[in-house]
This record gives structure tokens, C-alpha cells and sequence, in this order.
């Protein structure tokens, strides 16, 4: 069993919440977050696909602005067809698809600013523009990325892999709260754990990430040092001793944390839940 790298963050939040989740079961993702997901990964990709003949539409006489409404047009229709794509998953789940579209549009929006302005500033910076700009633009951007690795007990996708001709530098898009400084410290993680399995696959050296919090149009970086790294690794090897022996941990001491979350009634009915541990035992 693979441990997957989503769960470094989550399990440093709150351990025994991944317990109950993974083991007990006892909460699922609601199935429109699961549709938005998807349509999110269909609109990326389109977007991949994509970028090889946008840039090369990119010429000397371009202000930022005509480049960077290309973009926005051209995503903004990918993204129509993403969800035309999946609409029927998506009126499965009570969801609109006119809506779907509005609620995604700041995100896909800033996603047209951000690789417009990679692509406009490289053009820029060293003169180069159509086909040769594309041959030789740095970086190029693949979206969800995904690695495995048996040695490091460790899986995951990726958001976005920015790609330099000697190196990588893992993406994490992020929405919700944005931290006043740095990055909050499961990103942290899933970017360290990121960093290894690159490491791994492509015997390099991973020691830079960023953050973007798509809903702040914020990018903030990450230097992955060795200490971040074994860090990762301890908490691999104590999140898959948990969930292959079944040893549920105590309770968070952060009442805030406790208060937020959508499994405390759960939580707290120590009678449900050495119930079903009971019952996994048996089975086990």
C-alpha cells in the first residue's frame, strides 16, 4: 500500500481525523466536489494541450494585454468544453452547468495571467517569439503530474510541473484561506513529498516548490531542505504503521481545530467509533 502525499498535510493537521476517514470510513467526498475535480483536470489538460500553438501565436509587435486576452478566450472556451465534456456527471450531482462555469471562471482567469505572463516575460527577456519562442521557453508547464514510488511508500498527482531543462518545480494550486506570510505547513509537506518522488524518478535534486492560492492570485515560494524531506519520510512510515495496524490516535489538543471540523460528533462517540474498529479487527 502506497501512502498518498495529499495526506502528509492532512495527517499533521489532524492524525486521528485521517484515521476515521481512511479506516473508519466514516466520510466520503461529496460527489459534486468529486465532479468539479474532474472537470477542473479535463479543463488543465486541454489547457496543456494547448499550449504549444498559443505561444506560438506570440509576436514581437504583442502588448502583454492582447497576449494575456488570448489566453482568457481560449481557456475560457476550454473550459466550456471541459464541463460540456462531463455534463452528465455534472447534472447528476444538482449541478448547474452555466454555474459550474461562473464559479470556475476567476480560477481559470488567473491561470490565463499566470502562463501568459511566463510566456509574454521569456519572449521579452530574450527576443524570441513564435516557434522559436515555444522551442525554447522556460519553463513549460505540465498539470496533474502523476508519480508513484515502492521505495518511498509514496503517491501522488501533482497540480501543475514546471519543467527546466535540468530541474522540476512542483505546483501546488491551493484555494480558501491565505496564511499572512510563508505557506501553511501541510503544503509544505505535499510539496517535500512531491520533491522526493521527483527526486526519485529522475535522480535530480528537488529544492524549490511554490503555493499559488488560486483564490488570492498569490504564488509563494518553498525551499525544500533535507530537514523537510525527513520529516516526510517519518511521517510516511507513522501514517502507513497507523493504517496497516489499526492504531487510532488521540485526539487533537486544539479546541479550534476540533470545532471546525465536519467529523467532531463522530469523533467524540467513543462508543461508534470502538464499534467499528471492533468490526475492522474481526476482519482483519
Amino acid at each position: 500500500m502506497l501512502v498518498s502525499v495529499s495526506l502528509l498535510g492532512s495527517y499533521d493537521y489532524c492524525s486521528r481525523k485521517v484515521f476515521l476517514e481512511r479506516v473508519l470510513k466514516l466520510f466520503k467526498p461529496p460527489k459534486d466536489v468529486m465532479v468539479k475535480g474532474t472537470v477542473k483536470h479535463t479543463a488543465f489538460e486541454l489547457m496543456d494541450l494547448a499550449e504549444e500553438s498559443l505561444v506560438k501565436t506570440i509576436s514581437k509587435s504583442d502588448s502583454f494585454d492582447s497576449v494575456q486576452e488570448r489566453y482568457k478566450t481560449l481557456y475560457q472556451k476550454l473550459l466550456r468544453n471541459a464541463i460540456i465534456k462531463n455534463k452528465r456527471e455534472i447534472l447528476s450531482v444538482g449541478l448547474e452547468p452555466q454555474d459550474l462555469f461562473m464559479q470556475s471562471l476567476q480560477v481559470i482567469n488567473n491561470e490565463a495571467r499566470y502562463r501568459s505572463a511566463i510566456a509574454f516575460d521569456f519572449a521579452a527577456a530574450n527576443n524570441l517569439f513564435n516557434e522559436e519562442l515555444w522551442e525554447n521557453l522556460v519553463p513549460k508547464t505540465k498539470s496533474e503530474y502523476s508519480l508513484k514510488s515502492e521505495n518511498l511508500c509514496l503517491s501522488g498527482r501533482i497540480d501543475q510541473l514546471q519543467i527546466f531543462p535540468k530541474n522540476f518545480v512542483p505546483v501546488e494550486l491551493k484555494s480558501g484561506k491565505l496564511p499572512r506570510d510563508d505557506v501553511w505547513p501541510g503544503h509544505k509537506l505535499q510539496l517535500a513529498g512531491y520533491a522526493l518522488l521527483l527526486q526519485e524518478k529522475f535522480n535530480i535534486a528537488v529544492n524549490r516548490g511554490i503555493v499559488r492560492y488560486i483564490d488570492h492570485d498569490a504564488a509563494r515560494e518553498v525551499l525544500i531542505n533535507p530537514f523537510l524531506k525527513q520529516e516526510v519520510r517519518s511521517l510516511t512510515k507513522e501514517i502507513f504503521s497507523m493504517l496497516n495496524n489499526l492504531n487510532i490516535p488521540d485526539r487533537v489538543t486544539n479546541e479550534n481545530k476540533c470545532n471546525a471540523c465536519n467529523l467532531k460528533a463522530d469523533c467524540f462517540e467513543d462508543s461508534k467509533v470502538e464499534k467499528l474498529l471492533a468490526d475492522i479487527t474481526k476482519k482483519s
